[in-house]
């Protein structure tokens, strides 16, 4: 695969838009799929083509992680992804992609103390959480950043404070008034 998409110039069109192709191969051996073949993720290369991926469609996490996955669709982050609304995450907007590090490399996005900007980064006020649905919160990365969690976590280092992922969980994240939220009331 690094044969061609390890060419920078590598690229597709997307309508009027060139989207890169290229992956840096340095990124894959730091990765936690560094021993999956890419065909694993990407499930629909043809190799008897000509160019084995032009069928290749947006990769598909559910083949390996099924159960998260699962929680994921039943989310708000996942309804919105199914109902294709254009600034709803999907698992490489916060994972990464070829890059993909544990959630214990303390480089990772998912990272416990990397978590308040990673959510932060949709759920501030200019940011695409409330520009495209109503929540209560407009913009909940600057509350929690003056909050006493925000606070220990980046004024004293406390690791230990609480972060977005453990009140609203990591991957079934519901509105408050949805029974099976894990910040319903009750």
């Amino acid at each position: 695969c690094l044969k061609c998409h390890g060419d920078e110039k590598v690229h597709k069109m997307v309508g009027t838009d060139t989207v890169s192709l290229f992956v840096e191969p340095g990124t894959l051996p730091n990765s936690v799929h560094k021993n999956i073949q890419c065909t694993k993720c990407h499930t629909e290369v043809t190799d008897h083509l000509k160019r084995p991926c032009s069928t290749n469609k947006p990769v598909d996490c559910s083949s390996c992680h099924a159960e998260v996955f699962d929680r994921y669709f039943k989310s708000g982050h996942g309804v919105a992804h199914y109902n294709n609304e254009d600034n709803a995450p999907y698992c490489t907007d916060c994972h990464g992609t070829h890059s993909t590090t544990s959630r214990y490399d303390d480089t990772s996005p998912v990272y416990r103390t990397n978590i308040p900007g990673l959510c932060g980064e949709c759920h501030k006020e200019d940011g695409k959480a409330p520009n495209s649905t109503e929540l209560k919160e407009v913009d909940a990365y600057a509350d929690y950043s003056m909050s006493v969690h925000g606070q220990g976590l980046t004024s004293k280092g406390l690791t230990v404070s609480a972060v977005c992922t453990d009140c609203h969980t990591t991957h079934l994240m519901l509105k408050d008034t949805d029974e099976e939220s894990s910040v319903h009331p009750l």
